[in-house]
């Protein structure tokens, strides 16, 4: 079981870095998604949740507020 901090490397070259609880990401880490698309902040249950920037390899990104991996609250988005 992943508990603490440690780093997991999916088969599709996806790659979690961060605070585990009970198997699951929790607490702060960055996932960068094998397209290159990277997310850094706060994870609740295997989900972006809380602060957080998620950055597109085109050079866009946001930084604010995430609730179950979706955009909400306050943020500021830039392109």
């Amino acid at each position: 079981m992943r508990d603490g901090k440690g780093t997991m490397t999916w088969p599709d070259g996806a790659v979690y870095s961060g605070e585990w609880k009970f198997n699951r990401a929790e607490g702060k880490g960055k996932f960068i998604y094998a397209d290159g698309d990277s997310y850094a902040g706060e994870f609740y249950n295997d989900r972006a949740h809380g602060s957080g920037t998620y950055r597109h390899v085109n050079g866009a990104k946001y930084v604010g507020q995430w609730v179950n991996d979706a955009q909400q609250g306050q943020g500021v988005e830039t392109w």
